[in-house]
């Protein structure tokens, strides 16, 4: 194996590298990308219970308060004590959710197409569309925090990598108007988007084919 990143969408039968890894590599030194993969999770567990292990500062992006805003809040980004306050978050979004018809937001990505690429127009969007629509995002902010998906998903990187910093500065403002006061909140609402987005991206190559009406 060359390395260990890659989306699931790519490989034919990623669960089986996942398996022969485990047995042969269970910690593996991936030099293409610089970082250790560790394939079970007991393992993973042990490692960041450690009291030796280190967790590396959040890189300061010049000129983006919002981005280094968001990014310092982020559950995934965070070390253990942090994850129970940003669950209580989480459940202060699901509780403000409101139900959604999720075969007229499929309508709405698919359109009248006779063929259409799924992981394009469906797996990359529904996820994140059906957060946004559930807390009543309107159809411009959400067509805007959808188009900039992938200057997010930047936030969860340990380097400085954001191309479009300004980018991130304009989401956190929508994003405000649709959720309870406080950083912690907004920054919970688009750790949630990242997870759905990466989620979509990353979806089963039998779902990745053409459709055909």
């Amino acid at each position: 194996m060359k390395h260990a990143l890659f989306l699931q969408s790519e490989i034919a039968d990623p669960f089986a590298i996942y398996t022969q890894q485990q047995t042969s590599n269970p910690v593996y030194w991936d030099a293409h990308n610089g970082i250790w993969a560790v394939y079970s999770y007991a393992a993973c567990k042990t490692i960041l219970d450690s009291s030796s292990a280190w967790i590396p500062p959040l890189p300061v992006v010049t000129n983006a308060p919002a981005a280094n805003l968001i990014r310092s809040q982020l559950a995934r980004l965070s070390n253990t004590s942090q994850h129970a306050s940003a669950r209580e978050t989480a459940l202060q979004l699901y509780r403000q959710y409101t139900r959604v018809n999720i075969p007229a937001l499929m309508q709405t990505l698919l359109g009248n197409e006779t063929e259409t690429d799924w992981v394009q127009a469906v797996c990359k969007k529904l996820p994140v569309l059906y957060l946004l629509k559930g807390l009543g995002v309107t159809n411009d902010d959400s067509a805007f925090i959808l188009d900039n998906m992938p200057l997010l998903t930047q936030l969860m990187l340990s380097r400085d990598t954001l191309t479009q910093p300004s980018v991130i500065n304009h989401i956190y403002e929508p994003a405000a108007k649709y959720v309870p006061p406080g950083v912690g909140v907004i920054s919970n609402l688009i750790g949630l988007l990242i997870q759905a987005y990466d989620a979509g991206r990353a979806t089963s190559p039998l779902a990745a084919g053409h459709m055909r009406a």
